[in-house]
């Protein structure tokens, strides 16, 4: 005879995603482990990431903090700041060939917090947002985490980035656990390797433009623009002209 007990089937509990700033030093963290002064060895740099205090992982662009930025559109932002999403574009632009305007930038980078909040433990209230951000222009996934790095000042050198920031090594994956596990932001709160991947494939996600076109602008191709603006011109890395 069948016993009327139901079978005790085991669950996992699904750990909390990630907080907002915790996201932003996984991403800063890859901005340096893919740079060339950590591919040389020289861990410098990244040991100043990994030793923020959290308050340092809120974005700001020059005095325009996160909480001004995910709420206002660009004509509603403080004119005064302009100067600072100038430099934006001319650091941008420096690591990415391409020419952006700061207004441009800065409802790309306003998308991309957006969302990599959405994706944390602590999403936003739509409804606080007023109108709710714009996608803007395709960028290429590469140029959307040099922007994420530039609000919480990470400026990469010259990365050397792979195709799928998610195809790691087990080894790479176990390094990078257990340094970011070295910082304040985890210490109460450990990673584990599943929350790591599962981090990583969220950020992944986020960084891709809607139609997923992977591609490095051309500065004899300007990008696509709503109004006039601040242009910052570059050449290659590496060109002496």
């Amino acid at each position: 005879m069948m016993s009327s007990v139901a079978p005790h089937v085991h669950q996992s509990v699904p750990r909390p995603r990630l907080r907002f700033e915790q996201l932003l030093l996984v991403i800063g963290y890859l901005l340096t482990a893919y740079d060339v002064p950590y591919k040389l060895h020289n861990s410098n740099q990244i040991h100043d990431v990994l030793r923020r205090p959290e308050v340092e992982w809120r974005p700001r662009i020059g005095t325009e903090l996160y909480k001004e930025l995910k709420k206002k559109t660009w004509e509603e932002r403080d004119p005064e700041n302009d100067k600072a999403w100038d430099i934006l574009c001319m650091a941008a632009t420096k690591v990415h060939e391409g020419r952006l305007s700061r207004k441009d930038a800065r409802d790309k980078l306003r998308w991309l917090l957006w969302k990599l909040q959405q994706i944390s433990r602590d999403p936003i209230d739509e409804f606080v947002l007023g109108d709710r951000p714009q996608e803007g222009l395709q960028l290429g996934w590469r140029f959307n985490i040099t922007l994420l790095g530039i609000s919480v000042a990470v400026l990469p050198f010259e990365p050397d980035f792979p195709d799928d920031l998610t195809l790691i090594t087990q080894d790479q994956l176990e390094t990078m656990k257990r340094d970011l596990n070295s910082s304040d932001l985890f210490r109460d709160d450990p990673l584990d390797r599943r929350s790591l991947e599962t981090a990583l494939q969220s950020i992944w996600d986020i960084l891709q433009d809607s139609k997923r076109l992977e591609f490095i602008l051309s500065g004899s191709e300007p990008l696509p623009h709503e109004e006039a603006g601040c242009y910052s011109h570059f050449h290659p890395i590496g060109y002496r002209g």
